[in-house]
């Protein structure tokens, strides 16, 4: 955050204000991440790759914004990748581990 701070020539209170738009972007990435996984289950690991290529997107690029409202939009959209696979993961992991644990293919009815 200190480089964030000398490179943008901002202070700690306009930093927190981009912060906040990660936590929106994972709270939008969970919703989005969770009505797809169960509309296109067959897609899940497709919405997990790609949201993990989104995350990985914005926080590779939020070191080098130039200003403000670019490196909102970058954290944001490190949030919405990073709640789309929270909300994706455990879908695919639960259902790759299944036949280990002895679970019957019900349990795909309530996730």
């Amino acid at each position: 955050m200190p480089y964030l701070r000398l490179r943008l020539d901002i202070n700690y209170e306009e930093i927190s204000r981009a912060l906040v738009a990660k936590s929106v972007g994972f709270f939008i990435g969970t919703l989005a991440g969770g009505a797809l996984s169960q509309k296109w289950r067959q897609l899940k690991e497709l919405w997990v790759s790609l949201s993990l290529i989104a995350a990985a997107i914005g926080t590779v690029f939020s070191p080098y914004s130039t200003n403000l409202a670019l490196l909102a939009f970058l954290f944001a959209m490190d949030g919405f990748g990073k709640g789309g696979i929270a909300a994706g993961k455990w879908k695919v992991i639960i259902l790759q581990d299944s036949t280990m644990v002895g679970w019957s293919n019900s349990m795909d009815n309530i996730l």
